[in-house]
């Protein structure tokens, strides 16, 4: 199997390109791959001490501010940062009709609640309203409003069981009592109780929160507190056991490969260097391009963990870019790697051609193949980088897209369609 053609990617490669031919590599090649994964190993040891030393940071924070206190059904965190500015319980009395076979139940339009103070400046308060059992499903609108203001500055929230949103004022509504009113629209049967919570955070720099662009503060807490749904603790968990797994399969294919570099290269060795770069581009090249894409997504995305930790610690509230130094250099290292597999062939000698043709044709449909197969090779990546604005805010969104457009479909219509010149290549070759 080692010398077989039909397990040799090289001779599979330049099948699918009749202009190309298997490379015979040589003991340079050797060198330079190892040399290639060598900073690959360093870049990806770098990458995982960053998450697992942001992942324990955030493990630490949420075992500090959200151990044991809980707001709902739903386990809303209830930390030492949070007051309770409010909690009361509102009773719903049905009112039936006046005929005794009348069984309509009418319930009263509101309940007000409060009024309460929040310290925080501008105002921002968490509030909760839960329907309780056995109306727990029961659906309701509330309102509050600052002070006297008429008509309430704030739209008025409509649910349906237990809900806890964030509501933010300005800082003209700073320093004055808060009120509002709960009313029951539907899903009771008999008297209706509704708890309204109000939990005030006493946080320093507030402001500096609201003012990340970023970092929604609204968004950031809640996802905060309800971590046993938020995607960004879970991605960033599994990324950090993918990582410490391709690390460690790094580790072994870079030391059977340095055992053979103290060999000469024969075309054994050579026919296993073809079939590990491949094998190593499908089986970790490829997935841990997602990996850190999916870190990238769960710690810098718009109210990721680093915004959650930005509640919390000033640190992260600074401006910090998801490709620093250490991340770019793991990126580029990935993408090398991956993209080793050009080594595996070379362009055939050209021939005697007649006069009227220039060969441009054959040059073309041989470039267009290798730039199709880097594309491929990096697709996570110009996936990723295509759909950042999604999850990031930065300039010059029009231009990266624009770049990353053709590389990126390339990339797409190779691994989804690649499949036909494979099973269609003989009538092709025939049709010519």
């Amino acid at each position: 199997l080692a010398h077989a053609e039909s397990t040799d990617p090289a001779h599979a490669l330049s099948w699918c390109c009749d202009d190309y031919r298997p490379r015979s590599l040589q003991q340079f090649h050797l060198v330079l791959w190892l040399a290639l994964q060598l900073v690959g190993l360093l870049c990806q040891a770098s990458l995982l001490s960053e998450i697992s030393a942001n992942l324990a940071a955030f493990e630490a924070t949420l075992a500090e501010h959200c151990a044991s206190a809980r707001l709902g059904r739903g386990g809303f965190c209830l930390g030492p940062r949070w007051n309770v500015s409010l909690s009361s319980v509102l009773h719903f009395s049905p009112v039936r009709g006046q005929d005794k076979d009348d069984f309509d139940v009418v319930l009263p339009e509101a309940q007000a609640f409060g009024p309460f103070r929040v310290a925080s400046v501008p105002p921002t308060f968490l509030l909760g309203v839960e329907p309780l059992p056995p109306n727990a499903g029961a659906r309701w609108r509330a309102q509050v409003v600052p002070g006297q203001w008429s008509p309430p500055p704030l739209p008025p929230m409509e649910r349906e069981g237990e809900y806890f949103h964030v509501v933010k004022g300005t800082r003209s509504m700073s320093g004055v009592p808060w009120s509002g009113s709960v009313s029951v629209l539907a899903g009771t049967s008999g008297e209706a109780q509704v708890r309204v919570t109000a939990v005030d955070p006493h946080i320093e720099h507030l402001e500096e929160i609201h003012q990340q662009r970023q970092c929604s503060f609204e968004q950031s807490w809640e996802n905060f507190s309800f971590r046993h749904n938020g995607q960004h603790h879970m991605v960033l968990a599994r990324t950090q056991f993918a990582m410490r797994l391709f690390l460690a399969a790094s580790c072994i294919v870079v030391a059977v490969m340095l055992s053979r570099a103290t060999c000469s290269m024969g075309g054994t060795n050579g026919a296993l260097l073809r079939r590990v770069i491949v094998l190593k581009c499908l089986a970790q090249d490829f997935p841990q391009q997602i990996c850190i894409v999916a870190y990238m997504y769960g710690w810098y995305a718009t109210n990721g963990l680093r915004c959650q930790m930005c509640l919390f610690h000033p640190l992260h509230c600074g401006q910090e870019s998801p490709l620093h130094w250490t991340n770019l250099l793991a990126c580029a290292a990935t993408a090398l790697s991956a993209a080793s597999s050009q080594l595996l062939i070379k362009a055939k000698a050209k021939t005697a051609r007649p006069a009227w043709d220039d060969g441009h044709d054959e040059d073309c449909v041989a470039g267009v193949f290798r730039f199709a197969l880097v594309c491929l090779s990096v697709l996570p990546f110009l996936t990723a980088i295509y759909l950042s604005p999604m999850w990031f805010h930065y300039d010059h969104i029009v231009l990266v897209m624009f770049v990353t457009a053709l590389p990126c479909v390339s990339g797409w219509l190779m691994l989804c369609c690649g499949w036909l010149l494979v099973v269609f290549k003989d009538g092709f070759d025939e049709s010519l």
